[in-house]
This record gives C-alpha cells, structure tokens and sequence, in this order.
C-alpha cells in the first residue's frame, strides 16, 4: 500500500508541475504592486488548482492516518468506532499533549 501512495505522490507532484505558469501563481504572496486585474480569473483559479491538490493529497494519506488513528486509541485503550459522546476524561486523554506527541512520531 505505502508503495502505491508514493507512485501516486509523485504522480501528483509531477500534475502540479505541469500546470501552466499562471496556475501556478499564489496570489496570498503577492504584493499590492503585483496586483493586475488582468490575472484575477487566472489566480481564482489557481487557488481552486492548489487546494484541489492538497484535498487529493489529504485523500490519498487517509488510510494510513487512519490506520495510525485507529492504533493510538487501541493502545490508550479508546474505541474510535464507539457510539455515543465521549465522556470529559476521555475528551481530555484523546487530546492530551502526550497523544499528540506520540501520533507525531508514529
């Protein structure tokens, strides 16, 4: 599986880098001065580009966080697939600083 998501990684890096210059702008970095009504289509558009990738790249990890997810409530005893709200303690060990560690270096 991981080796399919990185073929698909580069696949997707490789669209990102074929778009044409003008979707490829980031009107955020641009400056007042940069600002031309001439490339207001092309920069809507080029956010629609970017965020489009990084939603596919979100889909195609998804799995694997999951999976990871999935491992870290086992391991501090939390059924992920449990109906009915969370109780306040286990809200509080869910997002502990502690957990978020430990699902940073998983």
């Amino acid at each position: 599986m991981l080796a399919r998501i990185v073929v698909h990684e580069q696949r997707l890096a490789e669209w990102r880098h074929r778009l044409s210059p003008q979707l490829q702008r980031r009107p955020w970095e641009a400056t007042v001065e940069d600002a031309d009504p001439k490339n207001l289509v092309f920069d809507k558009l080029s956010i629609v580009m970017i965020l489009r990738y990084l939603i596919n790249r979100i889909l195609l990890h998804r799995p694997i966080l999951s999976a990871s997810f999935h491992d870290i409530c086992q391991a501090q005893d939390f059924p992920p697939d449990s109906e009915g709200p969370m109780s306040p303690q286990s809200k509080q060990r869910l997002f502990s600083p502690e957990l978020a560690e430990l699902s940073i270096k998983t």
